[in-house]
């Protein structure tokens, strides 16, 4: 089964990239406000395949309750609902009590999203690794990596310490291989791993993803897929079954 895990504050996805010439600078976490709480916050629609799994809250704003692709009992006294395949509640912006704390969670998906582009590249920084051409692959130092084309990997790893923080940003789209891997070494957090995306973010089944994902568009996760983190999406969520 697909699976979405949300460890401490926030932490979810992982990276790739491919044929891009990327430079890395000093990065610092973004702050993801109250959104941080939602393991999954979308704004038209999520879909949960039936055998699907997400460990923390699920949020849709501005869409409302019909446009959650999976079953939820909804609990009008408590303004959530429930699900079979969620460890946590489930928040609709027409459910009566969920509207403001969506509304601010949205807001705050949104803000993060604009201050990561916003994020400066210090170009007198020069610690840091300029990335060759063509698929990313061994281990990379915290900073903030950029790219003007689609990020591809397979297997990376990132390597650091608990406090550091790695920001992997494309205005194109951000996809993985089946069975990719994205393998945190020397302390370094989930949640201070960040995927950002000016188009979709696809994760291929049976890979495994970490950090958090941003994305302007939809994200997807393929069967079997698991990610240890956060998922927010301007546009929809897809999760797959096994």
């Amino acid at each position: 089964m697909s699976s979405i895990y949300r460890p401490l504050a926030a932490s979810f996805v992982i990276l790739l990239l491919s044929s891009f010439l990327a430079t890395a600078f000093a990065a610092t976490a973004i702050n993801l406000g109250t959104a941080g709480k939602f393991a999954v916050l979308a704004r038209s629609e999520i879909t949960l395949g039936s055998s699907a799994t997400v460990n923390g809250d699920v949020g849709l704003s501005p869409g409302r309750s019909y446009s959650l692709d999976f079953p939820v009992l909804h609990l009008p006294l408590t303004g959530f609902g429930t699900s079979s395949l969620i460890n946590g509640k489930v928040f609709a912006s027409d459910y009566l009590g969920s509207v403001a704390i969506l509304a601010q969670a949205a807001s705050d998906s949104s803000a993060a999203f604009n201050a990561a582009f916003a994020q400066a590249s210090s170009a007198s920084d020069t610690s840091k690794m300029t990335l060759g051409a063509g698929a990313l692959s061994g281990s990379y130092t915290p900073g903030l990596y950029n790219s003007a084309s689609d990020i591809t990997f397979k297997e990376i790893t990132l390597v650091g310490g608990a406090n550091d923080v790695f920001i992997f940003r494309t205005s194109g789209s951000i996809s993985c291989s089946s069975s990719a891997k994205v393998i945190l070494s020397g302390g370094v957090q989930t949640k201070n791993v960040f995927w950002i995306a000016n188009e979709d973010i696809t994760v291929a089944s049976k890979a495994v993803f970490q950090g958090i994902m941003l994305s302007r568009g939809d994200i997807s996760l393929g069967a079997s897929a698991v990610v240890t983190g956060n998922a927010y999406a301007q546009g929809s969520i897809s999760i797959s079954s096994k």
